[in-house]
């Protein structure tokens, strides 16, 4: 049981697990509202701003909305939501969909970063320098979800690094849905090593990369890994199923290049056995990657297992 009048269930909707999951979750305290105390519920996040038009029909029980660019709305929802119980409870009956609370601001143009809340353990954390992404492969949702491609400004970011390493944060990961691309809308060109170089003065032992692009990976960015001890040495890299009919569908460059990266491993791999002769000079190995199918189902697995 639980003392709380409202719950507010922050919810993901990339790929299916996650939508279970917050499905699940959701399902799960509409059992309290239904036989304990509990007289709201707000759902907020991906799954709110994915299917708006479908929660309320689908689970009744649920009572606001906020989509990715109404996080700020959270006060106006909690007190909407105690005006709304108390109509219930007046009229004794349930509220129709139109007359609940739901926000739907642009996404678009949502502040990024602020106050943290750590939820990992006190040595690590994660940093994420940019939001929502511009590749629109034809078969990810992410763009329609969380946006266009926004990097918070290098100054924000290395305050709030700061902020981590003085509470005694060591290890640090770098995350975005696409790191390469960082800075470009911002200053007109790939700032990801020049940020990499400014974290790494900071009292960090360990760095870590999640979700480069092949594309924009460069050697400026190779050897900045290759040389700085505290960037640990791998990428995490995305590489596609390879179901060709998946391939075609793609609709921009990317997905070119991601089909030209996978034969080039796979000529590698069969000449010599392993994909880390592709950086052995320098030291920085492609050993995670995540693999995607034409319904966005991502598993990482290590180099030889996503070339089965």
């Amino acid at each position: 049981d639980i003392d709380a009048d409202i719950i507010i269930i922050n919810t993901c909707a990339f790929i299916e697990s996650a939508r279970k999951e917050a499905v699940d979750n959701i399902l799960d305290v509409a059992w309290l509202k239904e036989n304990r105390h509990l007289k709201g519920i707000i759902v907020t996040g991906c799954l709110a701003e994915r299917y708006r038009e479908e929660i309320f029909e689908e689970m009744p029980e649920v009572d606001a909305l906020l989509g990715v660019g109404s996080i700020h709305r959270i006060v106006d929802a909690v007190r909407a939501v105690e005006a709304q119980v108390k109509a219930q409870e007046t009229a004794k009956k349930s509220l129709d969909a139109a007359c609940k609370y739901r926000s739907f601001e642009d996404k678009n143009t949502v502040e990024l970063g602020g106050d943290r809340v750590l939820t990992t353990p006190d040595y690590a954390a994660y940093l994420k320098i940019a939001e929502g992404c511009d590749n629109r492969c034809a078969y990810c949702a992410i763009p329609y979800i969380r946006g266009g491609y926004r990097s918070r400004p290098m100054e924000e970011l290395v305050r709030e690094a700061k902020e981590l390493s003085a509470l005694g944060v060591r290890e640090l990961t770098v995350i975005a849905q696409d790191i390469t691309r960082y800075g470009i809308d911002l200053y007109g060109k790939v700032c990801l090593t020049e940020l990499l170089k400014e974290l790494c003065k900071l009292d960090f032992r360990w760095v870590r990369l999640h979700y480069l692009y092949p594309e924009l990976i460069d050697d400026e960015l190779i050897d900045e890994i290759a040389s700085e001890d505290k960037i640990v040495k791998y990428l995490h890299t995305s590489v596609d199923s390879g179901i060709e009919v998946l391939l075609l569908s793609c609709e921009h460059l990317y997905d070119i290049v991601i089909l030209f990266f996978k034969l080039v491993i796979l000529t590698l791999v069969a000449v010599n056995n392993s994909f880390y002769k592709v950086f052995e000079e320098k030291s920085v190995y492609a050993e995670k990657f995540s693999v995607t199918n034409g319904s966005s189902e991502q598993t990482s697995h290590n180099v030889s297992s996503a070339l089965v």
